[in-house]
């Protein structure tokens, strides 16, 4: 008869293959089902719970076999069918055994001696059935809370397993009486708990706790929802105007309202102020705070001003915010090259930080900031090598990027030890996790580099192995399944930008609701992938789903850190008394910022899937499986009426649902995008007036003068203006001249810009109305000088020299030769005899003179080639003639 033993010698020999899986041992039966061992990982007879007059290993054959199975036989077969999987079979007869056990540590101990697979099917249930699309994952939630609701009874309120302390079992365990396998005798001697059992029964109370807590009470404490009632989502019927009133969100939080009580009367009291703080980024009033509560309007219309006057010229740098990306690794402590991607201007050997400490352990227990005690440490370390060592998941991850990141990790490498007790640090205590994000930004303007650096280094090797789990272990964002991620913002603030790398830790949740519960008075960010997802650091974007080894799975949270690349700030939600929605601001300042970075993409790709999903997830809030985004919809409305291009009404009946990268041009989406240039010239037309639109809100004005005031080039792209964008050529073209920007409107709009491009992408030759135009505009710029701006010039690329021929010249002479002393005459003048193909137009003489003198080095260099080149084939041609003769 075979036993585990030979089946590893038989594994030993065999190629390793699923096809020479060596034979199941003989004597392993299901005792459920009578079947000789048909379940992969184990057979049911592990399981007391499925015959309950069944003793747990009281046989002397079951523990001749009580050994671990083959890696071959731990590989989980699954359908992906939820109510097929036998991992939950298991875990949740698990579960049942617990409850009634739960008191009883030596029944525990001796239950897992034989079930050692609890990880496995626990992170296979998360990775395979709860790391699907959102409706899938709310649908397999649903099946797994019906079965458990079955076979366990329990009352959030009254759940002993619902706080999750590290070390809940350890003052239990060191006052009970000393264990015995047989009945005590008057006077027997007893031998006492060893701290190997005291390990495992923290380790797995601690994990059945969190198992307990995420499949049985997600929905009693709001981490879940069911059915959304139905509500009316028409804020404004009679669409005069646009509305931002969030009428979802408040919603969601009538819903919660209930269930956030519930949470916090069984959460620990001593643990509330840091419950959900890692899901909101703190940002200090030191740089900026924006008031909750908004000024009385005066009858007057208010100026619109920057909040960062007086403090900076310059914009806030999105850096402040999110933190800037430090290297920990020694490669870096040698190179001087400049770090010109994440951080211009700096080489990487100034961004290593150097260690303080000479381990991850010493760090964690002597830092100055937040410690742990050395008990605690240890059931972190035991957690991390029970994943290790169970958990197929866990085992399966391996390391690729590192010929990118020179971390010093080899592409194909497992996950080591040190990485699982970094994300366990971060996800389990959520005190030292707060602590340890503060060390990612200044705490203030005036703190120096190296006082920076060195309260850094106080977290070293824990931000080393951090940032290696996730950037070389983790999940492609343009990969994963999950399309929004949510973060929280303490304060409402306008950023000076719409993307940004997230380079301190960044807890994100995939549930809506989740975030509504972590603030009141901040904001909440929705982010998304930048659509240029086939670019090659895009593509590289990573995070880690620390839902696999967290005690709080039901946070379904995911770590960014790092800001290898930017993720967009497609959203904004506003937790106020009156909850808030910027969706259709955001995506209009969006699609204008796409078109000043000259973007050739397709709107489709772009923007238009992501469009069409959110309003298709909006149609869909009364299903089983609804995502709770914002309810901009309206019904029956002419897309071509007077009132839709008025007040941005959509006609949801114009929306179908398909994926971010289709190519299909519709144009369904010319008319979701109409609405978009209104709002953009409104808000331009605000800046250029210097006065507040009091039919916007406050914050989104105040987010788009910053995002101007921070733009120091533009670059536009007429044919890509023209073919994707064309309802923004009124914002952005004269209307009296076909195909010229309007350069004396953008340099009001933009003050702080110092260049505009312009690609005019046609080989055609422009008309004399084209050029007196542009001079006209030339001479606004320069005879305004009571508007401060920063112009230098202006560039129209793929323009002949040829296009301003003899005839167009003496008509702009005749008009404009009183401006023959400005730079800008000069500019057009010399622009006649270059060689380029491009009209570089100046407004101060420094740098025209510096361009005019490489013009002519250039021709000179050129013609100098051209006749050396002449003779030299002359003198062949002589040469060649004279050997002929001789």
């Amino acid at each position: 008869m075979a036993t585990a033993a030979t089946a590893r010698s038989n594994n030993a020999s065999s190629s390793g293959s699923q096809r020479n899986r060596p034979p199941v041992p003989q004597n392993y039966f299901c005792r459920s089902c009578g079947l000789r061992a048909h379940h992969w990982i184990m057979d049911c007879s592990v399981l007391p719970v499925f015959r309950k007059d069944s003793n747990v290993l009281t046989s002397e054959e079951d523990n001749k076999t009580n050994e671990e199975l083959p890696d071959e036989l731990v590989q989980i077969a699954c359908s992906g069918v939820i109510t097929e999987c036998q991992s939950l079979e298991r875990i949740l007869g698990t579960l049942q055994f617990y409850q009634t056990h739960a008191q009883n540590e030596q029944e525990l101990l001796t239950y897992f001696e034989r079930y050692k697979y609890l990880l496995n099917d626990y992170t296979h249930i998360l990775s395979v059935h709860l790391d699907q699309e959102k409706e899938m994952n709310d649908m397999n939630g649903a099946v797994i809370y019906n079965k458990i609701t079955q076979l366990v009874k329990c009352d959030v309120n009254s759940c002993p397993f619902y706080s999750r302390d590290p070390l809940i079992a350890s003052p239990a365990l060191r006052s009970l009486p000393s264990p015995s396998h047989t009945p005590s005798k008057k006077g027997a001697a007893r031998r006492a708990w060893n701290q190997t059992e005291i390990e495992r029964l923290i380790f797995y109370r601690n994990t059945l706790n969190t198992i307990h807590c995420y499949f049985l009470h997600p929905f009693h404490t709001g981490f879940r929802m069911v059915k959304s009632a139905s509500f009316d989502r028409h804020a404004n019927p009679s669409g005069a105007q646009i509305t931002w009133n969030d009428q979802e969100l408040h919603h969601l939080q009538r819903e919660l309202y209930d269930r956030r009580e519930n949470l916090l009367s069984v959460a620990d009291h001593s643990d509330q102020s840091y419950r959900y703080s890692k899901f909101i980024i703190d940002i200090s009033d030191k740089y900026e705070h924006k008031k909750s509560s908004p000024k009385k309007e005066s009858k007057q219309t208010p100026k619109l001003k920057s909040k960062t006057k007086g403090k900076s010229k310059e914009a806030v740098s999105m850096q402040q915010y999110f933190g800037a990306r430090y290297y920990y690794w020694k490669w870096y402590k040698k190179h001087d090259k400049e770090d010109w991607r994440c951080n211009p201007g700096r080489s990487f050997k100034e961004l290593y930080i150097a260690p303080k400490y000479d381990n991850l352990k010493d760090e964690i227990l002597q830092n100055q900031h937040c410690t742990l005690k050395s008990s605690e440490f240890n059931v972190v370390l035991i957690k991390a090598m029970n994943y290790m060592k169970s958990s197929q998941v866990i085992r399966t991850f391996k390391a690729e990027g590192d010929r990118l990141l020179h971390y010093g990790i080899e592409d194909g490498e497992g996950l080591a030890i040190d990485h699982l007790i970094a994300i366990i640090l971060h996800t389990d205590f959520k005190q030292l996790a707060t602590y340890f994000v503060k060390t990612f930004r200044k705490l203030n303007a005036s703190e120096s580099e190296d006082a920076f650096k060195r309260r850094k280094s106080e977290y070293h090797f824990w931000s080393k192995h951090l940032r290696e789990t996730v950037e070389l272990y983790g999940t492609p964002v343009h990969q994963s399944k999950i399309r929004t991620f949510y973060v929280c913002v303490s304060a409402q603030l306008a950023f000076p930008a719409f993307s940004a790398r997230f380079c301190l830790p960044t807890s994100t949740t995939s549930q809506l609701q989740i975030a509504s519960m972590c603030t009141k008075n901040g904001m909440i960010l929705e982010l998304k992938a930048m659509s240029e997802t086939t670019q090659f650091f895009q593509a590289n974007l990573k995070y880690f789903n620390c839902e696999l080894v967290s005690a709080f799975g039901e946070e379904h949270e995911r770590l960014f850190i790092g800001g290898w690349a930017e993720l967009r700030l497609a959203n904004v939600r506003v937790l106020v008394e009156r909850k808030e929605n910027y969706f259709p601001f955001m995506k209009a300042i969006n699609h204008f910022a796409n078109i000043l970075d000259g973007e050739e993409s397709e709107y489709n790709e772009r923007y238009q899937g992501a469009t069409t999903s959110h309003m298709s997830r909006i149609n869909s809030i009364a299903s089983d499986c609804s995502e709770a985004l914002s309810c901009i919809d309206h019904e029956g409305v002419d897309c071509k009426s007077p009132e839709f291009v008025g007040s941005g009404v959509k006609n949801r009946n114009h929306i179908r649902h398909h994926k971010v990268e289709s190519t299909e041009q519709s144009e369904k989406g010319d008319k979701l995008v109409m609405m978009d240039s209104i709002i953009i010239d409104n808000l331009c037309q605000s800046i250029i007036d210097g006065r507040r639109n009091k039919e916007y809100p406050e914050l989104v004005q105040e987010w788009f003068l910053k995002y101007c005031m921070g733009r120091d080039k533009i670059l536009i792209n007429l044919k890509d203006l023209r073919t994707n964008y064309n309802c923004f050529m009124p914002v952005l073209l004269s209307s009296d001249c076909d195909g010229l920007v309007k350069f004396d409107s953008l340099y009001k709009i933009f003050k702080n810009c110092r260049e505009i491009i312009v690609d005019m992408n046609t080989s055609q030759p422009l008309s004399a109305h084209f050029w007196i135009s542009f001079c006209k505009q030339m001479v606004k710029i320069t005879a305004n000088k009571t508007k401060r701006h920063k112009l230098e010039k202006i560039v129209l690329l793929k323009v002949k020299r040829g296009n301003v021929s003899l005839d167009i010249w003496q008509k702009i002479q005749q008009k404009y030769h009183k401006y023959e002393a400005q730079i800008w005459y000069q500019s057009l003048s010399a622009f006649r005899y270059n060689s380029d193909e491009q009209l570089v137009i100046f407004f101060e003489q420094k740098p025209h003179e510096q361009y005019v003198k490489e013009q002519k080095d250039a021709d000179h260099s050129v013609s100098h080639g051209l006749s050396s080149e002449a003779t030299d084939s002359r003198s062949m041609a002589l040469v060649a003639s004279n050997s002929n003769n001789l």
